[in-house]
């Protein structure tokens, strides 16, 4: 990102501007939307918030709120949202708004598949029966990736990807249904990462609601640079939770230029200690290094 700017909080919306400020950093995203004549209304809204926001000072998001809440009524009016689902939804509405372009190609990307080529995360689900011998593999792509975080000591986030591979049972209400006998077997389950999209965006499940509503708060160990396979990736936003399931406020971290910045809504300023938010994320931006 080559300049930060604050975003005006316009009733409880700091989950979505934390979320902007992660989104911002995606390049090929904004140089597509800020460098090509699109046809769609919503793409061009978009467009004219991040003209907006490379402007000095502080820019008000309320077209983006518009959008959102005109396609999902749980955005409607001024209620706390979890910035993760905005993510989603939002990455959802400009997904389906590129399907409609005209399918260009651009630096060997289809404007089409534009959402999906640079978001998401191709992997595997494997079941695995032992009881007749089958196996059913499914390929399956991730826009998000979702980690539970384990029950272990020194925690890391390279942990928390192992665990999301680690072989899971399904017995008792969680049986597989093996369509050939008509019947839910027990069995194995295995989710396997094949590879990792350029913008790698990582939620960590902190929030539960169950029959309590808890948050986990302990310290997953994060790096500011991650190696999976042979590709490194480089940590360039992170959106942060402050509070419980009840309520809370939303800031996001940004590095821009080589230096870590806070972003508070309107206030944007030079962090003191990038580590004191480093290992108590919620969402994590990686970007693919060439």
């Amino acid at each position: 990102m080559e300049k930060l700017s604050g975003l005006n909080n316009i009733g409880n919306t700091c989950y979505m501007n934390s979320a902007l400020q992660l989104l911002l950093n995606c390049k090929v995203l904004t140089q597509i939307l800020l460098n090509y004549n699109l046809k769609s209304e919503i793409l061009n809204n978009v467009k004219l918030f991040i003209k907006d926001y490379n402007k000095e000072g502080v820019s008000t998001p309320s077209t983006i709120k518009d959008i959102i809440q005109k396609y999902d009524k749980m955005f409607l009016g001024s209620k706390q949202q979890d910035a993760g689902e905005f993510l989603i939804k939002f990455l959802d509405i400009i997904e389906e708004e590129f399907k409609k372009e005209d399918n260009s190609n651009i630096s060997g990307i289809s404007l089409n598949d534009l959402i999906s080529t640079i978001f998401d995360s191709n992997t595997t689900s494997i079941i695995f029966c032992d009881k007749y011998n089958e196996k059913s593999k499914n390929k399956d792509k991730v826009r998000i990736l979702s980690l539970a975080i384990p029950n272990e000591n020194n925690l890391n986030l390279s942990k928390c990807i192992d665990y999301y591979s680690k072989i899971e049972k399904l017995t008792d209400d969680a049986k597989w249904f093996y369509e050939k006998n008509n019947e839910y077997v027990d069995a194995y389950k295995r989710l396997y990462i094949r590879n990792l999209s350029k913008y790698l965006i990582i939620h960590l499940k902190r929030f539960t609601f169950f029959s309590n509503s808890m948050k986990d708060n302990r310290e997953v160990c994060v790096d500011e640079q991650l190696t999976f396979r042979d590709k490194t990736y480089e940590l360039r936003s992170i959106i942060y939770h402050m509070g419980g399931t009840n309520g809370g406020h939303y800031i996001n971290l940004t590095k821009c230029k080589n230096i870590w910045y806070i972003c508070d809504d309107s206030r944007v300023n030079q962090v003191d200690d990038i580590k004191k938010y480093l290992n108590k994320g919620y969402i994590y931006l990686f970007v693919k290094k060439k």
